[in-house]
């Protein structure tokens, strides 16, 4: 259940792959989790500052192929103060000691599952995320209206589209 590079989940898992990475990102716009920025409309600090987003490709025990996007937010350390940093998940001490607390009381426990539970969560900032490469087209895929007149190509030819 190791993840993977987009990259080497396409070249391990093929067309599956492909298909969890526009799964994930279909959700993503269902969701509603970003708005398409065009490059023109972008201050060039704003396209410096940008975070990469990374998509993971994972095989999941029943073998189900899984897509899960993130953004590197290791630029951000630049300007973000350490006491900022902080990952809205439970600690895993927190939990274990839950755990502990709940089996010596024989507490009755269950477990739910929300579907992108952090897609849910209010941003008090605002953030530029950066798809390229072949992630762009796949995203454009998943609604072509809505990302496919923002896609920039540079003078290299390589595709980028930035969402807010």
């Amino acid at each position: 259940m190791a993840q993977m590079t987009a990259k080497k989940g396409i070249a391990e898992f093929g067309d599956r792959a492909i298909e969890a990475i526009i799964k994930e990102y279909d959700q993503l716009d269902k969701k509603k989790a970003f708005l398409p920025r065009s490059y023109e409309s972008l201050k060039p600090q704003e396209r410096h500052d940008a975070l990469r987003s990374i998509t993971l490709v994972s095989e999941k025990r029943s073998g189900r192929i899984k897509g899960r996007t993130v953004a590197d937010g290791r630029p951000q350390r630049k300007y973000t103060a350490p006491e900022d940093v902080h990952s809205p998940t439970v600690s895993t001490e927190g939990l274990m000691t839950s755990l502990a607390i709940d089996a010596k009381e024989r507490r009755y426990v269950v477990t739910a599952d929300v579907e992108g539970a952090y897609l849910h969560a209010d941003m008090d900032e605002t953030v530029i995320m950066m798809f390229d490469d072949d992630m762009v087209d796949y995203m454009v895929e998943t609604n072509p209206e809505k990302y496919g007149p923002h896609v920039h190509t540079n003078k290299y030819g390589k595709k980028r589209l930035y969402v807010q």
